[in-house]
């Protein structure tokens, strides 16, 4: 994983989809794109299972842009990908 978080650094994604149930886990992976200046305006979001949300509303800390459940349609993901690029676009022309 470090390998996925040192290319979202150098090439400057729109998006990131983190997929897994460690909490803490998470956080320290957004923590590490966040505080990385070449990725201000990535949205990154969290992927859980219907079935099973493992997310808790208290943990506010992990400073996700939001949250898909499973199962996707591909309307969900193209506005997912427009919404996210279009926040990079905003916030790099500021």
């Amino acid at each position: 994983m470090e390998h996925a978080i040192e290319q979202a650094q150098q090439k400057n994604p729109c998006l990131v989809i983190l997929v897994g149930e460690n909490q803490s886990w998470f956080e320290h992976q957004v923590r590490i794109l966040r505080q990385s200046n070449q990725t201000p305006a990535m949205t990154i979001v969290a992927l859980t299972e219907s079935g099973s949300p493992r997310w808790h509303s208290a943990n506010n800390h992990l400073d996700l842009d939001g949250f898909l459940v499973q199962p996707l349609t591909d309307d969900i993901l193209v506005s997912l990908v427009q919404s996210a690029v279009v926040k990079q676009s905003y916030r790099q022309a500021s």
